[in-house]
């Protein structure tokens, strides 16, 4: 960012979000992969985190934003736990796109094997005992109660997320395409009787929650962008996509493949208990989840090969070759 871009953004943050001082440094915070987040510090170490969309931002991603920023704010009212969304910015003379501050939450994300190995053993357990169940708990809430029965249109979800994400691959990435059409008509033939409807995060995985690095207990859910009303069923079966076994030799990476973390037979014991709910059909959102996370990476690669998002290690060709891996092996579930 300029110095005349940090400038503007620090005279908005005094006058929106409590900004205390004339510094402001920004840092971007790897891990997403759809909006930039930084963290904002200045030199009383006063702490916050932007979010705003990649460059371009040729898939709406600012009306996506202004989303995730309203559901923030209606989430905070129940117990769960997220960071405090302070305040929205929609003036593109400021920092060119929309953007929003939110509270710094301290802790630790386990994205990586090698970040699961962190945690004491008795940490992983509780980690993986407290994300279950605080998913549990975000599928008890009721969006009306908190102003968000408009977020999405409850039923219906699966088909309409069907015939969303198919139509955005096509244009994205026509070599995985015809693979992914073909799991989605499969798909579309088997749809179940949807389980029910809630709030639902959208890409629940350890990479999207902070943990107390001494307790492994779940400080704030972070990355919103997806939330909607629909079935509740996706979200823990897109946490089961990126839960691979102690032990289990993956091509998704994910912390509780480090010895220590409930396996998925665990998770899905516990989930069932804490929710009440009906998991017969589980297989078929497993394909689902998985054939979605395919689609999404589709959105992820074209990003990066447009030049929308900052160079940061991120395998091009690999990331590619798993979007026609994971169309493929989302059949095995049906």
């Amino acid at each position: 960012m300029t110095s005349d871009g940090r400038t503007r953004l620090t005279a908005w943050l005094r006058v929106h979000a409590g900004w205390e001082g004339e510094d402001c440094t920004l840092s971007l915070i790897t891990g997403g992969r759809s909006n930039l987040t930084y963290e904002l510090r200045n030199d009383n170490d006063m702490r916050m985190v932007l979010r705003m969309p990649p460059k371009g931002d040729s898939e709406g991603r600012g009306r996506a934003l202004e989303r995730e920023f309203s559901t923030l704010r209606a989430v905070a009212d129940s117990n769960l736990p997220v960071p405090d969304a302070l305040a929205l910015c929609t003036d593109p003379s400021v920092l060119g796109a929309p953007f929003y501050v939110s509270s710094f939450v301290d802790g630790f994300v386990a994205a990586s094997p090698e970040d699961g190995a962190k945690l004491a053993p008795e940490g992983r357990a509780a980690a993986s005992r407290d994300v279950v169940d605080r998913l549990a708990e975000l599928h008890s809430l009721e969006p009306g109660e908190l102003g968000l029965a408009g977020l999405g249109p409850g039923k219906g979800y699966l088909e309409r997320q069907l015939d969303r994400w198919v139509e955005r691959v096509r244009a994205a990435d026509p070599v995985n395409a015809p693979a992914i059409a073909e799991t989605q008509r499969l798909l579309a033939a088997a749809v179940p009787e949807e389980s029910g409807t809630s709030l639902i995060h959208g890409d629940y995985k350890f990479a999207n929650v902070m943990l107390d690095p001494t307790t492994g207990a779940v400080r704030a859910i972070l990355d919103w962008e997806l939330a909607t009303v629909g079935d509740p069923l996706s979200d823990l079966a897109n946490l089961l996509v990126m839960w691979p076994d102690p032990g289990e030799d993956t091509r998704i990476e994910s912390p509780t493949s480090t010895s220590g973390f409930l396996t998925r037979a665990d998770v899905v014991e516990r989930y069932a208990q804490a929710s009440g709910r009906d998991l017969t059909n589980l297989g078929w959102y497993q394909a689902f989840a998985e054939w979605k996370l395919a689609c999404l990476l589709v959105g992820v690669v074209h990003r990066y090969r447009s030049g929308a998002m900052e160079t940061d290690g991120f395998d091009i060709d690999a990331s590619t070759r798993l979007v026609g891996e994971l169309a493929h092996s989302a059949r095995g579930h049906l």
